[in-house]
């Protein structure tokens, strides 16, 4: 994964590398683009690029776990999705027997791809 720098802190996003396209493209147009974990509106407030060490640091972890490279790579990417993040204050409001349901048939679903 890498990321995408902006000149807030809280403005960081992080892409996939099959997003590199979208950075360079938007970059140019200057009009706002969408990604999988954000949106940047403000292409002035865009610094660069960046791997993402965090995430590096987190594969190796699972990694040492006994996943494979590619599962703790699904794994640390599906974390960030965006999607997730809006549906989680979403989640509390569910009794605790359907957000179990719920979340295992997330992680199901998550394990197929």
């Amino acid at each position: 994964m890498l990321l995408l720098v902006c000149s807030n802190k809280d403005g960081n996003i992080k892409i996939k590398l099959n997003e590199i396209d979208k950075v360079i493209k938007g970059r140019e147009s200057g009009k706002p683009t969408i990604f999988e974990n954000g949106i940047v509106l403000n292409w002035n407030m865009y610094a660069g690029v960046v791997e993402d060490k965090s995430s590096k640091e987190e594969i190796s972890e699972l990694v040492k776990l006994g996943r494979t490279i590619e599962e703790a790579r699904k794994e640390v990417e599906g974390k960030s999705s965006i999607f997730a993040k809006l549906l989680s204050d979403k989640m509390r409001m569910l009794s605790p027997e359907v957000r179990t349901i719920a979340q295992e048939e997330a992680a199901r679903e998550e394990r197929r791809r």
